[in-house]
């Protein structure tokens, strides 16, 4: 039955109270004073305190201080949780805030309905009783925490030894400590004995002759408690003292056995705890008993595994030298530059072969001698540029023989020439030389010296010769490749010479229209200056005179700087430009050709075509090849028509021409070099034109028909956004940019 401590100095408040709360099954002790209530509570036993479910307490209680009665109430450990609802007269909203804050679970104030202070008090009470069932639910998780963590601490201290005795030591200590027990005693089964179920006291903790000991003595129905452990192989309870078996499976291994602290009133949550405890135990007895047979064949297994060790050792070393010599393999056949093949093939055999010094010489086939390509350490200048003689030494015995040579007392060899030593100022002790063959020739040797650890030995040599193999074709890969490279640049170099000399033989067939136009300026210059010299002119005559022969010094100054701007070799940078400016740089160098030739020219241009991204003075020798064809095939008087528009992602150029056409046969052959039509002629202008249209991203088509002449059109890519344009070397070029 629940209790209710009113406190109130009105009686018939009180007794009223009383009699209604005894209706719904509270019992009601009333007191009515401060003093009173002190007598009351040192009268009263802490078990009679502690049966009180909720204090009422009226704030206004004659000589009495309600706030320091309320602190002895909250002081006294049994009222502490005891919900405390203070009676009030006043509806003051500062004073109720101030008791709430004080800590009172409630606050009403006079009169109150009694339903309500009923079912406030009811509701407390209920607040209560969950509170302390998750206090009490608390308190046991914690213990069950504080187990499990002993738990997992024995047992990684069981884990952590495999001597059965130390196990054992350490196990007993870390259970008395962890469980706080007076006593922790271990008993194993005696395996050596005949019959198993005998067992064997091991240790205890405390040891005899401790503080202790007195705890362990008393146990006096100890040996009965262990045996009925074993006989029921069940853990078995008297008093605080426990015993648990210490199974693996069905087979006993021994007994734990603990006596508890009078204060532990978790015995049943320690049995638990113990009987899981020994799950972990067992495990460790087991691991031991293991460990104590392995270490018993263990001298016999020591021999063997040392030799798997050596073998190891062997083999891993022959398998990180193999992984190297295949790094090694890979990073020198990666690249075709000789210095980097060089370079990566010394450090790996570094890290392949620990050495002192070490170098890759290379055979002069000029010369026949040997000479440094690449060193382990750098050498002095002189000595790096010093030349060997290809069948001395212990290296030139190996080139000789095309086989390995290894000497391990270099300086008793009669082989060794000391050359060198004297040279660089050190000592050969070991050489390994092994030669470099590719394609069945030495180019050179791999010379390894003074081997840190030991000698050189035939796992040395099988090494250095794969290392050999892999460099030797790298080697002469990077030959061939620079081989190549030196070749296509010759062949550049002739291309471009190619070009230009076509450019100079387009230029000569302009030569006897250049000059008349050359010759024309120039006379009109002689004239001026007859004039001017041989006859008595006035001021005013002889500098019209003048001025006329300073303008066709201009003249003659434009023409000149067209013919050499055409002539200047290309600059090979790409630039935007518009095909027409280009065009139209290449009719006015022509212009007096046309005129020579009788020809009409037509010219019809889709206006804002895009620019195009091309090299000018290229482009412009390709239009004055085409053109100059065009009108030599073009009879007197006929017209030649250019046109010049866009077509798709193109630029077209179409060269027109009345000529006699050509016949399919001639068209498939224009492009071929040294084919013409005309005598004279080298026939390389259209070869070398489609080559330039072709390395432009572009194509040349060719329409013709005999007897009704021939189209030939460049195609160019088109360029939609101009771009920065770089610095061209001529002035040719720099007329073409865009403005």
């Amino acid at each position: 039955m629940p209790t209710i401590l009113i406190i109130d100095d009105d009686r018939s408040i009180t007794q009223l109270l009383k009699t209604i709360f005894s209706k719904y099954d509270y019992r009601v002790i009333a007191v009515h004073s401060g003093p009173e209530l002190h007598r009351w509570w040192a009268e009263t036993t802490a078990v009679k305190r502690s049966e009180i479910s909720v204090i009422l307490l009226d704030l206004m209680l004659p000589q009495t201080n309600t706030e320091e009665l309320y602190h002895f109430l909250r002081a006294d450990p049994h009222a502490a949780e005891v919900p405390i609802l203070v009676l009030s007269a006043v509806s003051d909203i500062d004073n109720r805030v101030a008791w709430l804050e004080l800590g009172v679970d409630d606050y009403l104030v006079k009169p109150y309905p009694l339903d309500e202070i009923l079912a406030r008090i009811k509701t407390h009470i209920k607040l209560r009783q969950l509170r302390q069932a998750k206090q009490a639910a608390e308190a046991q998780a914690a213990i069950r925490a504080h187990y499990l963590r002993a738990i997992n601490e024995v047992g990684n201290i069981a884990s952590q030894y495999l001597d059965l005795d130390l196990m054992l030591v350490q196990a007993a200590q870390a259970i008395y400590e962890q469980f706080e027990c007076r006593c922790c005693r271990l008993y194993l089964v005696d395996v050596l004995q005949e019959q198993e179920e005998m067992l064997t006291h091991v240790i205890s903790v405390p040891e005899s002759g401790s503080e202790f000991e007195q705890g362990c003595a008393n146990l006096e129905k100890v040996p009965q408690l262990v045996h009925e452990a074993q006989l029921y192989q069940q853990s078995r309870v008297n008093g605080q003292s426990v015993a648990v078996p210490i199974q693996r499976g069905m087979i006993l291994l021994g007994i734990l056995l603990v006596d508890l602290p009078p204060e532990n009133t978790w015995v049943a949550e320690t049995v638990q705890s113990l009987e899981t405890l020994t799950i972990q135990l067992a495990t460790a007895v087991t691991n031991a008993y293991l460990f104590q047979d392995i270490r018993t064949h263990n001298q016999q297994l020591k021999r063997v595994i040392q030799e798997n060790t050596r073998l190891l050792r062997l083999e891993t070393q022959q398998r990180l030298q193999a992984e190297q010599l295949h790094r090694m393999s890979q990073l020198i056949s990666s690249s075709l530059e000789l210095s980097s093949v060089l370079t990566a093939a010394m450090d790996n055999l570094r890290k392949m072969i620990d050495v002192e010094r070490g170098s890759i010489l290379l055979l002069d086939e000029s010369t026949g001698r040997l000479f440094f390509a690449r060193t382990l350490n750098a050498l002095p200048a002189h000595i790096q540029r010093t030349s060997l003689d290809s069948d001395v030494g212990i290296v030139g015995r190996a080139i000789r023989e095309r086989r390995p040579a290894i000497e391990n007392d270099v300086q008793n060899s009669p082989y060794f020439s000391p050359e060198m030593d004297r040279m660089t100022g050190m000592k050969t002790k070991s050489l390994l030389c092994v030669p470099l063959i590719a394609h069945d020739q030495v180019i050179g040797a791999l010379e390894l010296i003074n081997k840190h650890n030991g000698q050189f030995d035939d796992l040395d040599e099988r090494l250095a010769v794969s290392a050999a193999t892999s460099i030797a074709i790298a080697i002469d890969n990077a030959r061939l490749y620079e081989e190549q490279a030196n070749l296509l640049h010759e062949r550049e170099l002739s291309q471009q010479q190619l070009v230009q000399s076509e450019k100079m033989a387009a230029a000569g067939r302009l030569a006897a229209s250049l000059a008349h136009e050359i010759n024309n300026p120039l006379q009109a210059i002689h004239s001026c200056l007859q004039l001017v010299l041989a006859f008595d002119l006035s001021a005013e005559k002889k500098e019209e005179y003048l001025g006329m022969a300073g303008e066709e010094v201009e003249r003659l100054v434009s023409i000149t700087s067209r013919i050499m701007d055409f002539a200047r070799p290309s600059s090979g940078e790409l630039e935007q430009v518009r095909v027409s400016q280009i065009l139209n740089q290449v009719l006015q160098l022509a212009q007096k050709y046309i005129t020579h030739q009788n020809v009409r020219l037509q010219q019809f241009a889709e206006p804002n075509l895009p620019l195009v991204e091309v090299i000018p003075d290229q482009i412009a020798q390709v239009f004055l090849n085409i053109l100059l064809n065009g009108i030599d095939a073009s009879p007197a008087k006929a017209a030649l028509t250019i046109v010049t528009q866009a077509e798709g992602d193109w630029v077209k150029v179409s060269f027109i021409d009345a000529g006699a056409g050509m016949t399919p046969t001639v068209q498939e052959q224009i492009f071929e070099p040294f084919f013409s039509t005309k005598e004279g002629h080298a026939g390389l202008g259209l070869t070398i034109s489609y080559g330039i249209i072709e390395r432009h991203g572009g194509y040349i088509e060719v329409d013709s028909t005999p007897e009704a002449g021939s189209t030939i059109s460049v195609f160019l890519p088109l360029k939609q956004k101009a771009m920065p344009l770089p610095e061209g070397d001529g002035a040719f070029a720099s007329r073409y940019r865009s403005a």
